[in-house]
């Protein structure tokens, strides 16, 4: 048994380290962007859904909400401060574009104010728009289990009709560019994929690891395709700009979870690459917060010591150069906000020893 639950939390792991790994790549620019944009963050959302405690919190949604909030606040105020703190410093070395002004004091602590409300202004702090609504999200999630329970024999009616309700909500709300605070008309949309995160757990928890290799390689190709297809027929999704394209947002975002699925499928029977990509995945939202802030600092280094030319524009956001060196930006992108966080886990250990 604890062999079994060590595979399939190093499953989800490895779900997890592929979405960040997209979702570096999909900021650089690189051909092949608009391939991940189109499932990648909903994957964090399937995955919440999938790990979901309903013992625990089945009973009290707001003890869930407390659960996520203690777990992504201190985090984003920690990098939201830091990278507040990095601001002249990025200014001062022309890495911004924008209306952007050197910080006085109290500009500092403006900045900083807002990070407690998950509101940072910080330029490279734009991946993390995506936390508010994650745990927004996922509260609202909580709530309709709590509801299904109530409802007890009719709890899954319940659920499907709650979460049905809640995508006629969010799509309307979308449609009409009714953009709220914290985006929480997304909360709505993306709602349907931590219900399928739930259900997949409740009742196919071992499918994916029945399917054979060289099946799985073919189905792969073929997702591989239709994917690509999309793209070339300029279906395109942008969550956080309320670009959804209605309704054909879900099987789109469906198909690229079974194309995750069947990648992950592989990663997993390959040994030191199933664990090495679970590592990068509990670090996910390190990578996250600072992946931009390598981006920058990957920009000086090419200004000061590829290009050697100091006048050379490099403000351009999130970079100049990662459209073309896309592959070196994602690996370094991951690799540095894995590697310094893991240290510093390192370390706070050995202070608490």
């Amino acid at each position: 048994m604890a062999d079994a639950k060590q595979e399939r939390s190093l499953f989800w792991d490895i779900i997890k380290g592929l979405g960040i790994i997209m979702i570096v790549f999909g900021h650089t620019g690189f051909p092949g962007g608009g391939f991940v944009y189109l499932f990648h963050l909903e994957l964090f959302f399937l995955v919440t859904g999938y790990l979901y405690n309903e013992k625990k919190y089945g009973d009290d949604p707001f003890l869930y909400f407390a659960r996520r909030f203690g777990g992504s606040w201190p985090r984003y105020m920690f990098y939201g401060v830091l990278l507040a703190l990095l601001h002249n410093y990025c200014f001062s070395h022309q890495l911004l574009s924008g209306v952007q002004v050197l910080y006085k004091a109290e500009d500092f602590w403006v900045s900083a104010l807002h990070s407690v409300f998950f509101q940072s202004p910080e330029l490279l702090a734009g991946p993390m728009w995506f936390m508010p609504l994650w745990v927004i999200a996922a509260t609202f999630f909580s709530g309709v289990i709590y509801c299904g329970r109530r409802t007890k024999k009719w709890k899954h009616v319940t659920i499907p009709v709650l979460t049905v309700a809640a995508v006629w909500l969010g799509q309307f709300l979308v449609a009409r560019g009714m953009s709220l605070m914290y985006h929480i008309e997304l909360s709505f949309v993306v709602l349907p994929f931590f219900v399928l995160g739930y259900y997949l757990r409740l009742y196919a928890k071992n499918l994916w690891e029945t399917i054979p290799v060289i099946p799985a390689v073919g189905i792969l190709l073929v997702t591989t395709g239709l994917l690509y297809q999309c793209n070339r027929w300029g279906i395109f999704f942008d969550l956080a700009s309320l670009n959804i394209k209605g309704l054909l947002f879900y099987p789109v975002v469906l198909l690229g979870f079974l194309w995750t699925f069947l990648l992950a499928l592989l990663v997993e029977r390959v040994p030191k690459l199933d664990r090495f990509t679970a590592w990068i995945g509990r670090y996910s939202f390190d990578v996250m917060a600072l992946h931009m802030l390598v981006f920058k600092g990957l920009d000086l280094c090419m200004r000061k010591w590829y290009y050697r030319d100091p006048s050379m524009d490099i403000s351009r956001y999130p970079s100049p150069f990662a459209p073309q060196y896309g592959i070196a930006y994602t690996v370094l992108g991951v690799l540095i906000p894995v590697s310094l966080a893991f240290f510093y886990d390192v370390l706070k250990k050995k202070i608490q020893k």
